[in-house]
């Protein structure tokens, strides 16, 4: 028995054997049928197996989705699999004594100097930028000192960066780690200050194109956002082309046939299919791809559950790149999360509160100081437990879901806004410059008109000229509004993650910070027109004609941030507001007056915000005029029987635009409060 199954054995190891010998024997008789083919095919074909195992020569250039799925899962089934192809690669390389091109960089007393203004007058509020910019005009032209500081970003810097090598670039935040690397790469600001030298194997920046040979990508890299991973990788490679790849592998081939040496079949056709142009960008992106992975489980702090009316007043999660208002300054967002966060009783004596927790120490850090005395050791030297001390402790129980109060919520969110507004310089100034060059150029389009009331063709050209007025100024002051507001909103969905206050008090905020500068525009704009189109100068019709034009506007502004708030994006809010605006204007009695719409389309106009706005416009300038037109009738009497517009109905329309601003405000706020268009 025991012979019989050493006989059975050896039997199947020669069956074995032989089989292996007639693969092998079959494996270089493919190689050698391709070695015979021109270096153009040869570089196309290889032997790779079957669907039923086995060996045939394949075209690379043909391979299917599937084929290069299956290529690249034969090396990326193990973790270690990257590692691997890139050794046998290397081998596959020096065994032949090729040599790949390498870059040595070499920088030397690299220094980057720039200037800026510290202080108050960094801020980007519009004084500092009107004074900085008459500032730098007087500095060219050597009229005035220039008060900007110069400091140094990199002094003296030298080092090499040598072929072969993973360099790592190490620093504190701010010390001038992408300033060299930008500088290495050609990228520098232009106003910025260099001086220095940096050669990539010997040839200075000037000598060739930094673009072809060096690439600096940011943290945030831009891409187009409708492109997928695989498409934006592809066209990047058709972009580039082939390279000196192409050269490099048909030398490789060239050294591999003289030396009759026979390549792993996979490696030869991963090699080909990432040089060959038609699956190049193909075969690299589904490489990257597989290469990723996910984290799961179950995350627990303290054994607590994690409840919003406690758990994000106790943790806080920052990003790396963390979302604030680009308004508001450090210390500022530090200072707004602080007064939201914490009740008015919290001091240092809280957080010492602990026997044997000491004092924090003057010019401390206080990040430090936190992980210094709050470590696992520290709590074992004082022989407690923080997480129990914490339960114990007045913090733990909360009587409200927010620290602090709804007057100081709006107040805080009210004073984030004026700052972000203010500093906000272009939208201040184009908003602002806007209203100026548009009353001018009504003004001058319409000058005198107001003083024309000789025919009812007089008193048309009026109402025209403020329908001109209002919706103008409406739609451009949502046009430019809109993108202020979904900015805003991001940072909304952030702090509102963070429990710092509620979302009525910050809608509140956002709706109250626009009162005065839509005042003060609303002033500008219709004191110039009204001026220049020559109304009578009258307190009460100036007043009242500035009343009307304010609320209409508002509740334009009003109406866009509402939109807004309901619309996933701006390009769905633009939209929205178009068709609205378009729906308003052929109600507004301008296209076709109240008393001439059809029955059962008047009622429309009741609800039709720019048909209210105009009735109360056009009546308060002239509903009170009783002089003679040309065709026999009064002013007033003509406005009567063609509008149906009668002055003393303009409190009704009064309540019903106030009404119309009330509403958007509330839906506006519910919007806000309801809905969350955060996608991540």
């Amino acid at each position: 028995m025991e012979l019989g199954h050493i006989r059975t054995y050896s039997n199947a190891y020669s069956i074995h054997s032989s089989s292996r010998n007639r693969q092998d024997d079959e494996e270089a008789l493919k190689w050698a049928a391709i070695e015979s083919l021109p270096t153009y095919q040869r570089v196309r074909k290889g032997v790779l197996h079957g669907v039923m195992g086995d060996l045939k020569e394949t075209d690379l250039t043909k391979l299917g989705f599937e084929e290069r799925r299956g290529l690249l899962d034969s090396f990326l089934k193990k973790d270690d699999s990257n590692e691997e192809y890139l050794q046998k690669l290397k081998h596959r390389i020096d065994r032949v004594g090729l040599k790949l091109p390498t870059i040595e960089v070499r920088f030397r007393y690299l220094n980057v100097e720039a200037e800026a203004y510290m202080g108050d007058r960094a801020l980007p509020t519009v004084l500092n930028s009107f004074i900085n910019r008459l500032e730098d005009v007087g500095h060219c032209l050597h009229l005035l000192p220039s008060h900007k500081r110069r400091f140094s970003v990199l002094r003296n810097v030298s080092g090499i960066i040598r072929p072969g090598r993973m360099t790592l670039l190490m620093g504190p935040p701010g010390s001038g780690k992408t300033t060299l690397l930008k500088a290495l790469t050609g990228k520098l600001d232009p106003e910025l200050n260099f001086s220095g030298v940096v050669t990539y194997n010997g040839h200075k920046m000037h000598e060739f194109v930094p673009e072809r040979l060096a690439a600096y990508v940011g943290q945030d890299d831009i891409h187009i956002p409708l492109l997928t991973v695989r498409e934006t990788l592809g066209f990047s490679a058709k972009c580039q082309g082939l390279g000196s790849s192409y050269d490099m592998l048909t030398e490789l081939l060239r050294r591999e046939k003289l030396l009759k040496i026979k390549p792993d079949p996979y490696i030869d056709a991963l090699m080909k299919a990432s040089v060959l142009k038609e699956h190049k960008e193909d075969t690299v992106t589904m490489f990257s791809g597989k290469n990723s992975g996910y984290i799961e489980g179950n995350i627990t702090i303290s054994g607590h559950q994690k409840e919003q009316a406690t758990f994000a007043r106790i943790s806080v999660y920052c990003e790396q790149e963390d979302i604030h208002s680009p308004f508001v300054t450090v210390y500022e967002s530090l200072l707004y999360s602080a007064w939201l966060r914490l009740p008015p009783e919290t001091n240092w004596k809280t957080r010492e509160s602990i026997p044997g927790v000491g004092r924090i120490g003057d010019n401390t850090n206080p990040a430090n100081w936190v992980l210094e005395v709050t470590t696992r050791a520290q709590e074992e030297i004082l022989d407690v437990e923080f997480a129990d001390e914490y339960k114990r402790s007045e913090l733990y129980s909360f009587p409200s879901k927010y620290s602090q109060s709804f007057l100081s919520q709006f107040k805080a969110c009210l004073w984030k806004q004026h700052k972000s507004y203010w500093r906000n310089v272009s939208y201040t100034a184009a908003r602002f410059l806007f209203t100026v060059s548009a009353a001018v150029v009504f003004g001058i389009l319409f000058w005198d008109l107001g003083s024309k009331r000789r025919s009812r063709e007089d008193i048309l050209n009026g109402v025209g000229a403020m329908f001109i007025t209002i919706t103008f100024m409406g739609t451009q002051s949502v046009s430019l509004l809109r993108p202020m507001i979904v900015a805003e909103r991001i940072v909304y969905y952030r702090e509102r993650a963070a429990g710092i206050y509620s979302a009525i008090p910050y809608a509140v905020a956002q709706v109250a910070i626009e009162i005065p500068y839509m005042l003060l525009q609303v002033v500008i704009s219709w004191t110039i027109t009204f001026a220049m189109m020559g109304y009578e100068w009258m307190a009460s019709r100036f007043l009242l004609t500035l009343f009307f034009l304010f609320i209409s506007i508002l509740y334009f502004l009003y109406f866009g941030m509402m939109i807004v708030a309901v619309s996933p994006n701006q390009v769905i809010a633009a939209a929205t507001s178009g068709m609205s605006y378009t729906i308003w204007t052929l109600f507004s009695g301008i296209v076709i007056p109240r008393t001439r719409i059809a029955v059962w389309w008047r009622w429309y106009t009741w609800i039709c915000p720019l048909a209210r706005s105009l009735y109360g416009l056009v009546t308060a300038q002239y509903g009170d005029v009783h002089s003679t037109l040309d065709s026999g009738e009064t002013v007033a009497e003509y406005l009567r029987d063609y509008f149906g517009f009668r002055s003393d109905f303009l409190w009704v329309v009064s309540v019903v635009l106030i009404g119309f601003v009330l509403l958007f405000v509330s839906v506006f706020t519910y919007a806000t409060k309801a809905l969350n268009f955060q996608k991540r």
